[in-house]
């Protein structure tokens, strides 16, 4: 009878550590602050314009807050941070406001790197309540996190997953921001992101005629960041002397 109680004390001991240790790890897991990290948001790899108010000069705050012509392009990276695995449940726009497309200065901009993996697209004249799938010809197929054909994306600790979000219009200007939706220790939760400072993102369509830009402003030394503001007319009549850093996306050159 000894025996038996004492391994039965035995077996209660290793039982109650176990649970022990389970509630201690998850309470400093939860203790670390949210269940995912939201990487910086950087612009995707590509040839994009960029409109700001008509001025003489740029700076790099009216660039980073300036809408984007017809497309926006980002890369949104996140990182799992708790012990246990985290679900992602949806990745979702948030439209704040739409209203007429946005006149002014153009600015070229490039970005290069690597071709993105996952694609989620968006058209802000269509549904606007989920991003879709995108085929590599760049064509929006089926929701990508919600109905028949959602997929199922999990962050285990040091995971990380990015996808690129691609966003446009043809016929108004919007600004958006970024809800991720997760499951993390049996709990939904939900991250809005936005630009740096909680500024929205925002797109616009390009205007019916090219003639109604003022001006654009592009890089003529990228070494220094040197910007040079050139009439449209000009700077399209005039080859470029890097097609990197003096873009012309979307024919922007060519009559609409």
């Amino acid at each position: 009878m000894s025996w038996f109680l004492l391994l039965f004390v035995a077996a209660l001991g290793v039982q109650i550590q176990g649970v022990a240790g389970e509630y201690i790890g998850g309470f400093f897991d939860r203790a670390q602050g949210p269940a995912i990290q939201v990487g910086i948001v950087t612009e995707a790899p590509t040839h994009q314009w960029r409109v700001i108010p008509a001025t003489p000069e740029v700076n790099a705050a009216m660039i980073a807050n300036a809408a984007d012509v017809g497309e926006s392009h980002y890369e949104i990276i996140l990182t799992g941070r708790s012990a246990r695995t985290v679900v992602i449940r949806d990745i979702r726009p948030v439209v704040d406001r739409c209203g007429d497309p946005i006149g002014g200065d153009l600015v070229a901009r490039f970005h290069g790197g690597p071709a993105p993996k996952v694609v989620l697209g968006l058209d802000l004249d269509g549904d606007r309540r989920t991003f879709r799938a995108v085929s590599k010809n760049g064509k929006m197929l089926d929701p990508y996190f919600i109905g028949p054909t959602a997929r199922k994306v999990t962050l285990s600790k040091g995971e990380v997953e990015s996808f690129v979000l691609s966003v446009k219009t043809t016929r108004r200007s919007c600004e958006w921001r970024v809800a991720v939706d997760y499951t993390a220790h049996g709990k939904p939760h939900t991250t809005l992101v936005t630009r740096t400072g909680g500024v929205p993102f925002r797109t616009t369509a390009r205007l019916p005629e090219t003639s109604e830009y003022s001006a654009v402003h592009h890089l003529r030394d990228p070494g220094k960041n040197v910007w040079e503001r050139t009439d449209l007319r000009a700077y399209c009549a005039e080859p470029a002397r890097d097609p990197q850093m003096t873009p012309r996306p979307m024919g922007m050159c060519d009559p609409k």
